[in-house]
């Protein structure tokens, strides 16, 4: 199996939108009212960062930091395909390097993560973000745990 991450593009998220886990859809849905498309894509176009993971050359899930309006809040986010439980270990590994990079140029990231969605938010939590217990969130008030990092000071 051949891997590599490299900036995501539009045409990433239109070739991985009709492959996304089915709890990735229903939180875009639950949160916003968005199709997996319209909210892969719109992900894509207002991050200030955002990757690709590719397996064997297709999109196996994409990720990236969109700016909030309140000035030094990062908004991460993840979507992905059902391989990414195949790329389970991959995913570990360049998790800390790219919260890191997400973290350039922002002293807070914070996001919200549908409950139902336990794989995700046990991922979340070995990363190192703090979950909050859930609340109702989103135009449907499903409940959504929102999760945040605080950047470590720099140390002289």
């Amino acid at each position: 199996m051949t891997t590599a991450i490299r900036p995501a593009t539009l045409s990433d998220g239109a070739d991985m939108w009709p492959h996304m886990r089915q709890c990735d859809l229903a939180e875009l849905y639950a949160s916003g009212g968005f199709d997996g498309r319209s909210g892969l894509l719109l992900s894509i176009a207002s991050s200030k960062k955002s990757w690709v993971f590719l397996g064997n050359d297709r999109p196996i899930f994409i990720f990236g930091v969109t700016p909030s309006m309140t000035k030094g809040i990062g908004v991460p986010w993840m979507l992905g395909t059902d391989d990414v439980d195949v790329y389970r270990r991959d995913l570990l590994a360049i998790t800390k390097p790219y919260i890191a990079q997400m973290m350039d140029g922002f002293t807070l990231l914070c996001n919200r993560v549908d409950a139902r969605n336990v794989k995700s938010v046990r991922w979340l939590r070995w990363s190192g973000f703090q979950i909050e217990p859930p609340q109702p969130h989103g135009w449907m008030k499903m409940p959504f745990h929102r999760f945040s990092m605080r950047k470590e000071p720099e140390h002289v």
